[in-house]
This record gives structure tokens, sequence and C-alpha cells, in this order.
């Protein structure tokens, strides 16, 4: 894995809305040295609610970094992450006093493919579960897009782990787009994506306050 890069779709959307972009990858992905720190373990037993607490770690010395810049903003930070990244700034968003305000799950969760089949899980079960505790403690509205061809985490999934996090008391509106592409899963950085994922993003940020006039 690398970071995108600043000529992308994706960056391009952020800046032209007045937005500082930092891309970051979490310890172990990409040219990082070491394990991947948040793995999820055994498929038949898997940390999924862990492995999201140590992703958490990471974005939190992120945005020490990002809001320590002389160029950014301190105030209206907003995460966004994918899949994995999805799944670490859920967890995020439930821990004590997060920096951010605005928390973007694209196509996040844990464990999919487990069978090495789309539209398998390792343990949906405990996937729910682990979403159940973030939402228990969660400090932020989210904004959940999962397209409806997401082989990684289909939509009935989708709507479980929703249900989850709302009924312990998390705050999350979520989208599901029609099928976009082979795989709606890559929709956040694949072209032509921003068409789809882009207005509700910027409906979502004008809700929270945080989109730059």
């Amino acid at each position: 894995m690398q970071p995108a890069g600043c000529d992308s779709e994706l960056a391009q959307w952020f800046t032209d809305h007045g937005f500082m972009v930092v891309f970051a990858l979490r310890r172990g992905f990409g040219g990082s040295t070491g394990p991947i720190v948040e793995s999820s373990g055994n498929c038949s037993l898997p940390r999924y609610y862990r492995s999201g607490l140590d992703g958490a770690r990471d974005i939190e010395a992120i945005l020490t970094y990002a809001l320590s810049r002389p160029d950014a903003v301190p105030t209206g930070a907003v995460v966004v992450g994918q899949s994995t990244g999805g799944w670490a700034g859920m967890a995020y968003n439930s821990v004590r006093n997060p920096k951010a305000v605005a928390f973007i799950n694209m196509a996040g969760g844990r464990g999919g493919w487990g069978l090495g089949r789309p539209e398998t899980n390792c343990r949906p079960d405990l996937l729910v579960e682990a979403v159940r505790r973030f939402g228990e403690s969660s400090a932020r509205p989210e904004l959940w897009i999962y397209a409806a061809n997401d082989t990684f985490f289909p939509p009935l999934l989708v709507r479980q782990m929703h249900q989850a996090y709302t009924r312990s008391g998390g705050k999350a509106q979520l989208v599901q787009p029609n099928s976009f592409g082979a795989d709606g899963h890559g929709l956040f950085y694949a072209p032509g994506g921003s068409a789809v994922w882009g207005p509700l993003v910027e409906r979502y940020l004008h809700e929270r306050g945080v989109m730059p006039q």
C-alpha cells in the first residue's frame, strides 16, 4: 500500500472544498516496518474490537501531528477512512475526547472475504458485537457509505452493523448507494467515485458545521 497522491480525485475533492488533506498509513501498512499492529488475528476467533482500538491509537498520533502544523486549523478535523481505515475511525470516535469533530466511514469493517470468497466474513456475529461496543461510547455523529455491491461487507451485514451501532447509542447516517463498478468496496478511491460520495459527504460536513466557507 501507499498513500494516494495530492493530485488524486479524492484529494482534489477535499482541497477544492477548502480542506487541508493529510494522507497517512498506519503501523504495518505500506513501507513502515514491523507487523500490522491492528491485525484481527485468527479467523475463527478474530479480535475485531481490539484491532479497531489499535488503529485508533495511530489516528490519534496522526491528528496530533496534523493539528500541530502551523498551516492547520486546530478545530474542525475530519477523519475519513476506507475499509480497515473506516473501522479504525469508528473505533477512534469511541475513545475519550477524540480530536476530530466529523467521521466518514467508507466501507469500514474487518474480516471481509473471510472464507476466501465474496460476501463472507470470518465472524459476522463478532463484527456486529464490536460495532455495538463502539456505539456505546461514540462521541460524534458519523456518515457511513457502503455501495450495494460491496463484496467485503454486503448490504444485509451492513444494516445489522448499523442497527447494533445506533441501538447502543451511536449516531450514524447510513447511505447505501447503487452498485459501483465491479466491486463497490473500492468506491472511495475509484475514478468517478466522488460523483457518488461527494454530495453525501458535502451535506454531512455542512450538517456538522465544518465545511469551510
